[in-house]
């Protein structure tokens, strides 16, 4: 019965997972079981991310003297740490960007809220302005954050669209996003 059990579960919802948090996961039951306390047994049509709890950052450049201040190659993807991070954000913060909730998880709960499935997101962020940013945004979809602090700042995917051309370049990092363990699943 308990195999039978397990099979009605996956009818009612869908659960989106990043893949390295499920390699991690100690086990399919502690995902379900942790799953009904986070939407009080309400099983309709329901769906929860977990995954990188990131805010998307829109800078637009004039020119290319800000990728070259920090060494991004135009039109490149890369990873910055902390440091490298935070430099940017404060350099970038008073000249006026776009701010938006993101991540790969949370943009897929975003669009299933949108389209009124009950939607919940688990993620990390920092005790900061985007962690605040990062959960009213997903409030006014109404989507159902339970947002863990982690010890780093929130992370940010940034990308920078530059003139002449409107290249893309982008700068990640991933700072609290990056705590989240399988041991923040238990109840």
């Amino acid at each position: 019965r308990k195999t039978a059990a397990r099979d009605t579960d996956r009818a009612y919802f869908s659960i989106f997972l990043r893949p390295s948090f499920i390699m991690q996961a100690q086990s399919y039951a502690k995902v379900i079981n942790f799953v009904r306390l986070t939407l009080k047994g309400k099983y309709m049509a329901s769906i929860l991310g977990i995954g990188n709890a990131l805010t998307d950052i829109l800078a637009l450049l004039p020119d290319d003297s800000f990728l070259k201040e920090f060494h991004l190659p135009k039109g490149s993807m890369q990873h910055v740490d902390m440091e490298t991070g935070d430099k940017i954000w404060k350099t970038l913060k008073p000249m006026g960007v776009q701010l938006v909730a993101g991540g790969s998880a949370a943009n897929t709960i975003t669009g299933t809220a949108i389209f009124g499935m009950e939607s919940a997101f688990i993620g990390k962020v920092g005790d900061d302005e985007l962690g605040h940013l990062f959960k009213s945004d997903q409030a006014q979809y109404g989507i159902r954050s339970i947002l863990l602090k982690g010890v780093n700042s929130s992370g940010r995917a940034t990308g920078f669209v530059s003139a002449p051309n409107s290249e893309r370049t982008s700068a990640v990092y991933l700072g609290a996003a990056l705590e989240l363990v399988p041991e923040d699943l238990d109840p």
